[in-house]
């Protein structure tokens, strides 16, 4: 990836409503999210609804940088009962 690719990207993430499944996924069942938990500098997307996670990615957010280990902890129990979603990748490399 370029580096203008990666200005693009972050920009473009930057600029997406939190619970655009377009930009972040969404939940296999219904296609939404409800926005997103820090695990430390991991990202995770969930569905409510469904009780489904999926993790987006690590350090895009700067969010969990203000975030205390307490703050990690309940977002853990939080999703502990959630399954996690496989992970479809935006482009395939075998095509793309």
């Amino acid at each position: 990836m370029t580096q203008d690719e990666t200005n693009t990207s972050n920009e473009q993430l930057d600029e997406a409503p939190v619970n655009d499944p377009e930009t972040f996924g969404g939940c296999p069942v219904c296609g939404k999210n409800d926005g997103y938990l820090n695990n430390g500098c991991d990202h995770w997307f969930y569905c409510e609804a469904h009780k489904i996670r999926w993790c987006f990615g690590e350090n895009l957010f700067s969010s969990w940088k203000y975030e205390t280990e307490e703050d990690f902890r309940r977002t853990r129990e939080l999703l502990a009962d959630y399954e996690v979603a496989p992970c479809k990748p935006f482009r395939d490399p075998k095509t793309n």
